[in-house]
Parts: C-alpha cells; sequence; structure tokens
C-alpha cells in the first residue's frame, strides 16, 4: 500500500487544517447580541415583559428600517437579550 501523504505535503495539510480551525471561530464570531434591562424612568424599576426591537440601522450616516426586525420580551427583572446580531449600529427600541 502506498502512502498518499508525502513528506512536504505534512505541513501543507498541517497547515489547512490550522486555517479551518480559525476560520471556524472567526464565523462564529461574526455574529455578536444586545443585551439590557428596561427601567421605569421615574422609578427605576424593572418593566418585565417589554417588548425591545432593532428596527433600523445605521449606514452611511443615517438609519435604514431593517425588512425583518428582530427582538425578544424583557424577562421578570426586566432584562433582555437579542442573539444572532450582525456588526453594526442600531437603533433599539422598547
Amino acid at each position: 500500500m502506498r502512502n498518499i501523504c508525502y513528506r512536504g505535503h505534512k505541513s501543507f495539510w498541517l497547515a489547512l487544517a490550522v486555517f479551518i480551525l480559525f476560520a471556524a471561530d472567526l464565523l462564529y464570531a461574526a455574529d455578536g447580541k444586545i443585551a439590557g434591562r428596561i427601567v421605569d424612568s421615574k422609578t427605576g424599576e424593572a418593566i418585565p415583559g417589554a417588548t425591545v426591537i432593532i428596527d433600523s440601522q445605521w449606514v452611511s450616516g443615517r438609519p435604514v428600517k431593517i425588512s425583518r426586525p428582530i427582538g425578544a420580551m424583557t424577562d421578570v427583572d426586566g432584562y433582555f437579550v437579542i442573539l444572532d446580531v450582525h456588526p453594526g449600529v442600531y437603533n433599539v427600541a422598547a
């Protein structure tokens, strides 16, 4: 049986494996999250069940409506997390 992985090709396969591992990390790091807490501005009390929506993204210095807004609801302590958010500047409304 003949070995198809020649000595000169081992470094290529090693470099390819390292590249794939780093590329996978970069792909998963592309999306982030927006997290926060919604409270009453006068009393400071948490607002449970509030809807938080990302409705527009800032592009070239002006807001552009997102075709499919994403959002979340606050928990009993007023905290929320919106996952899978691409890097950028957004308008968030509650």
